[in-house]
């Protein structure tokens, strides 16, 4: 049950409930979630917004490694004002390095660390609250407490870590990772395929990973705004609750603007199939969507 999978059964479920077509919104896992709603149903998405857009194909890392060679490379890969959220790249060398350690152990052996997570409170206390620390600032790991009640407070972080203690539910919160990361999903092939889907980002400076909208626009063709802030980690919401409220509903109205001026409206049944907007869904149209509809068509 990886993303793909997860995404298609979101799909589903918005169709049981009524709706044939909507918005998405997703952070951390749910943006890779939405992201694959938006490329295997693209005719279906309304408008996508995120505060953590990532492309994995391999333009984008080209681009990137092209802009540390000289400052004129590197404006055409960010703005001057925010590049230092990109270079030098040894920067994120090594807060891959220190950072990353998580990610290969839950990809990897999910059920091993599950089970130590499930039998000690104490150190599912320790796991998360580390976790948290370095995602909402990555110079937070330095401080004697972690600088967990700078933009937390207790109960907040206390009642995240709940949810998974009372419900046991550590180990297969992390199989995501496992079931998603790994040679079959590669092979897929679906996160490197190009959206049309009209994409609004927020961008927070803390952010664990950041692209520019010129590395991103090799995934998403349709940009129509990037908010870029001076504040932000990677729990954004949690965070910045009013702010990130405030966005997405700016981002709601953008998208009905945005349709409201096209041709044909997506609100109706009867979109026109041109070749520009059918060849990547016929694209995605192959045995990969068609064995994952007819696993899910049950949900």
């Amino acid at each position: 049950m990886g993303g793909a999978e997860i995404a298609v059964i979101l799909r589903n479920l918005m169709h049981r409930i009524g709706h044939q077509k909507f918005y998405l919104q997703g952070g951390d896992w749910g943006s890779h979630i939405c992201k694959m709603i938006a490329t295997l149903f693209p005719d279906e998405i309304l408008g996508y917004h995120t505060n953590y857009a990532i492309s994995y194909s391999p333009a984008p890392y080209a681009i990137w490694v092209m802009g540390s060679i000289s400052e004129a490379f590197q404006n055409l890969v960010v703005k001057p004002e925010i590049a230092n959220r990109l270079y030098p790249l040894a920067n994120f060398i090594k807060g891959s390095l220190l950072g990353n350690g998580y990610m290969h152990l839950h990809a990897t052996k999910p059920d091993g660390l599950g089970v130590a997570m499930s039998d000690s409170p104490s150190g599912l206390l320790a796991y998360i609250l580390q976790t948290v620390s370095s995602a909402t600032r990555s110079e937070y790991t330095n401080r004697e407490d972690g600088g967990l009640y700078e933009k937390y407070t207790q109960d907040e972080v206390l009642d995240d870590i709940m949810v998974y203690w009372v419900n046991n539910a550590f180990t297969t919160s992390i199989r995501i990772y496992a079931e998603t990361y790994n040679v079959r999903n590669i092979e897929m092939g679906v996160l490197a395929i190009p959206t049309n889907v009209p994409l609004w980002l927020l961008q927070g400076r803390s952010e664990l990973r950041y692209q520019s909208p010129q590395m991103l626009r090799f995934k998403y063709t349709n940009i129509i705004n990037t908010t870029v802030l001076d504040t932000g980690g990677h729990f954004f919401a949690l965070e910045l609750p009013d702010i990130f409220s405030e966005d997405v509903l700016t981002a709601l109205k953008a998208f009905r603007q945005y349709w409201s001026r096209q041709i044909v409206c997506p609100k109706t049944e009867e979109i026109a199939k041109t070749e520009e907007i059918s060849k990547p869904i016929i694209s995605i149209q192959t045995p990969i969507l068609d064995l994952a509809l007819g696993i899910f068509k049950k949900f």
